[in-house]
């Protein structure tokens, strides 16, 4: 079994036991764990099929590594939307203590964040969609011009980068800060198509760390040994995600800044920097 298999098959089985504790009812934990369990055994005979197969099936593992924690919330993820807020007023009745943090955190980092001219909000809004083609296309440069060890590398990179960051959301539930706060000014009308896109491929929670910035950065680094320039653009686009996912209010600066650190944590391992 390569390393990212076995570390896909250990995360499945992990939230397969964590989650008999998860904070969810019952039912939605029966759920969850018998997703987590089928999760290992994919990933187990998966491992015994074809090198190509193999090779591509990680992109599965990440699908299936972002939605089986949420089968262990409290409630679906409805309850984050609309992406796109339009209200002026904050929720601050159902405000959970977590998010509380996260919305102070966030107020005192912001101000020591670079700002970004308004022109180039609608620029950001759609490259926080880029991490989902960076991570095929990063890995069929990889495949094509990279050693059975690169894939090896890459996988384990993106993959623990992103499980880091998934698996926390059972237990540090929170909602985008655009839907717990009034918008500081009238989105862009670029950010409902992204809210269009977002609301059929994500399930709506909050993140912590930040996903997309975790992994599009370990896309950046597992592409060094291949490519310094695939690994210079990637780690351009990447930080077009990071910016776009704080900017557009996705994510919290903070789920964003400690997603580039676990990226750069698991890249580090994985690759003995």
């Amino acid at each position: 079994m390569r390393t990212y298999e076995a570390l896909s098959a250990a995360y499945f089985l992990l939230l397969a036991i964590v989650g008999l504790f998860a904070p969810a009812d019952r039912s939605r934990r029966a759920v969850g764990c018998l997703c987590a369990l089928a999760g290992v055994v994919l990933v187990s005979g998966i491992s015994m099929t074809a090198a190509a197969v193999r090779d591509w099936a990680p992109l599965a593992y990440i699908s299936a590594g972002y939605w089986i924690p949420s089968l262990f919330v409290t409630s679906t993820g409805t309850a984050a939307r609309p992406l796109v807020d339009t209200r002026r007023e904050p929720v601050t009745a159902t405000i959970t203590g977590f998010e509380r943090w996260l919305l102070r955190a966030d107020t005192l980092l912001r101000p020591w964040l670079p700002s970004i001219p308004a022109w180039t909000v609608p620029v950001f809004e759609v490259a926080y969609l880029a991490c989902y083609p960076l991570v095929p296309i990063g890995f069929l440069l990889v495949f094509i011009g990279g050693s059975p060890d690169d894939v090896n590398r890459f996988w384990s990179a993106v993959l623990t980068s992103g499980y880091a960051c998934y698996g926390t959301l059972p237990w540090l539930q929170s909602r985008p800060p655009r839907v717990l706060a009034p918008a500081p000014h009238t989105p862009p009308s670029i950010a409902r198509i992204n809210a269009f896109v977002l609301s059929r491929i994500s399930h709506g929670w909050n993140t912590f760390p930040s996903g997309h910035a975790a992994m599009s950065f370990a896309v950046a680094l597992a592409l060094v040994p291949v490519s310094v320039t695939a690994a210079i653009a990637a780690a351009i686009v990447a930080t077009g995600v990071a910016i776009g996912a704080a900017a557009g209010r996705y994510h919290f600066a903070i789920d964003v800044l400690i997603g580039a650190v676990v990226a750069g944590v698991s890249g580090g391992v994985v690759f003995g920097l």
